[in-house]
Formats: structure tokens, C-alpha cells, sequence
């Protein structure tokens, strides 16, 4: 459920700052267009000026290189208008149209299909690219000496904006845009995979401590455990000592007690074999009892030297823990 949730407020950021790209985009682009049409006010007015003598110079050469001016309109009814048809002596350009076509002077030069009455209907442009001709006017003048000349006027304006300066212009804001948007969208993928290490992060420290928790109470009981074992061999430990110091004790009483009368055995045994009165048959009997007793007191002396070694033994242990 946390995962949606998370996805929509990514979602929604990124939302935001792509509004705040936009708005910051829009006013970059503004502010720069702005600069740059104060800044090419002055180129502007210097171009407008430059193009419109280069216009009058142009027509004022044709006039200047013609023989006579025919007609200052289509219709040849008035001395001033907006199409003026020259005659030269050169066929190739005879009749010369010069006239105001779509926003640009034009010039036409040689005969139409009609003869020398109007001009070709191939022309070319006396204005460049980016120059528009508002209003265009051929006014005939006499000289002092009787000559005619052409008056020309002319309101014209020069179209300064270079659409290459805004395509490089748009070109640098849409790549400053996409750096911009995959930097955020890099931070949001950032900021996903940092949640998503916390989450992990916080997933094993939460492990971790069950893990300690269940590990501590583990030792604990293991703890009590062992020590439950050591109180009971303790115990046990103790109850075999003193069993054994039991029987070791009652190992010497035994011995001791089986002593003293096969002493008293072995003492009378060796009055008897003194007795001269006796029968050889008695006296070997008499010596066989002698030898039985010797053993049998050899082995209770033997017995006794082992156990009281034993003892000795766990008395020197004993101080020695």
C-alpha cells in the first residue's frame, strides 16, 4: 500500500518541477527576446536606411540608363504612380518594368508576350530577402534644363530578427530543459533507491535485534542450563566422595578387624607345632594352616598398602585443587 503512495508523491513532484522548468523557460525566453530587440533597435534603423538608399540607387541608375520614361502607372493616365515603364535603346531591356509586387520591388526587363507594349513577365527582386515594401511611389519631375527625372518614394521596414539566433536560442533552452529534467528525474530514481536502501537497512536492523534478543534469552537459558548441571555433578561429586571415603574406611576397619585374629590364628598355629606330643600327620596339617594364614595375611597387607595408598592419593588432589 506504502508503494503507490510513494509512486504519487514522485509523481507529483516531478509534476511540479516541470511546471517550475516551464514557468522559468518562458520567462528566460521573454527576457531574451526582449534584450535582444533593444539591442538591434539601432542595427534595425541603420538597415532600413542603408536598404531604402540602395533602392532609390537602384532605380535612380535605370532611370539615369534609359532614354525616356514612358508611364508612371498601368495606365499611363497620371505622372506619378506606382509602376514606372522605361524605354531603352538595348532590345534586350526594352521595355523596363520596375513596380511593387508582395511586399518587394521588382524589376522586369525586355518585351512581353504582347510586343514592346508591356514588359516580360519574368522579373527580379531590386529588395533582399527580409526587406518589406509597404508603399512605393514614381513622381515625374522636369529639370531646370527641361529634362524629365523620377522622384522616387518609398516606406519599406527590414525584418532584423535572425530565425537562426531563435532556433539556437530554443535549441539551447530545450537542451538546458532535458539536462534539467533528467537531472531531477536522476535525483527522484536517487531518492527511490536511497528509501528503498533505508527500508532494507531498516528491515536487517530490525532482524538484527530479534536476533539479539532470541540470542541473549538463548545464552540465558543455556546459562542456567549449565548451571543446573554443574549444582547437580556437584552434588553427585560429592555424594561419590564420600561414598568412597565410606568405603575406604570401611575397607580398613575390615582389614583391621581381619588381623587381629588371624594373629591370634598364626599364634596359636605356632604353639601347637611346638608341642612335641603331637603326631607327624598333625604337625604337617599344622604347617599346611601355618602357610594358609601366611598368605592370607600377606594378601590383608597387601590390601592395606593399596587402599591407605588410595587415600593418600585423594588427599593429595584434594589439596592441590
Amino acid at each position: 500500500m506504502n508503494e503507490p503512495v510513494k509512486r504519487k508523491s514522485n509523481l507529483s513532484q516531478l509534476l511540479v518541477y516541470v511546471m517550475v522548468f516551464v514557468i522559468i523557460l518562458g520567462m528566460v525566453v521573454t527576457v531574451v527576446t526582449v534584450v535582444f530587440r533593444f539591442a538591434n533597435q539601432g542595427t534595425v534603423s541603420n538597415q532600413v536606411t542603408g536598404e531604402l538608399n540602395t533602392l532609390l540607387d537602384k532605380v535612380q541608375v535605370l532611370v539615369n540608363e534609359s532614354s525616356s520614361v514612358e508611364c508612371f502607372n498601368k495606365d499611363c493616365t497620371s505622372e506619378s504612380g506606382n509602376d514606372l515603364k522605361l524605354r531603352f535603346a538595348d532590345s534586350a531591356k526594352d521595355p523596363t518594368c520596375i513596380f511593387l509586387e508582395n511586399g518587394s520591388v521588382r524589376v522586369a526587363q525586355g518585351p512581353g508576350s504582347d510586343g514592346n507594349k508591356g514588359c516580360t513577365s519574368e522579373s527580379e527582386p531590386l529588395t533582399p530577402t527580409g526587406v518589406t515594401v509597404y508603399s512605393l511611389t514614381f513622381t515625374k519631375v522636369e529639370d531646370a534644363q527641361g529634362g524629365t527625372t523620377v522622384k522616387t518614394d518609398a516606406a519599406l521596414a527590414y525584418s532584423a530578427r535572425d530565425t537562426r539566433i531563435d532556433i539556437f536560442l530554443i535549441i539551447g533552452l530545450f537542451v538546458v530543459g532535458l539536462f534539467l529534467i533528467r537531472s531531477i528525474l536522476s535525483e527522484s530514481k536517487q531518492k527511490r533507491l536511497l528509501a528503498e536502501v533505508n527500508k532494507k537497512l531498516d528491515s536487517a536492523n530490525a532482524d538484527l535485534k530479534n536476533l539479539n534478543e532470541h540470542l541473549e534469552q538463548r545464552v540465558a537459558e543455556q546459562t542456567v542450563e549449565v548451571r543446573r548441571a554443574y549444582e547437580v555433578e556437584k552434588t553427585a561429586r560429592i555424594q561419590l566422595e564420600e561414598l568412597d571415603r565410606a568405603k575406604d574406611q570401611f575397607v580398613l576397619s575390615t582389614q583391621h578387624n581381619l588381623r587381629t585374629p588371624l594373629t591370634i590364628i598364626k599364634g596359636y598355629l605356632a604353639t601347637m607345632k611346638d608341642d612335641s606330643s603331637i603326631s607327624a600327620e598333625s604337625r604337617a596339617t599344622l604347617e599346611r594352616m601355618a602357610q594358609a594364614a601366611d598368605t592370607l595375611s600377606k594378601f590383608m597387607n597387601e590390601l592395606l598398602q593399596i587402599t591407605e595408598l588410595n587415600v593418600m592419593n585423594k588427599n593429595k588432589e584434594a589439596k592441590d585443587i
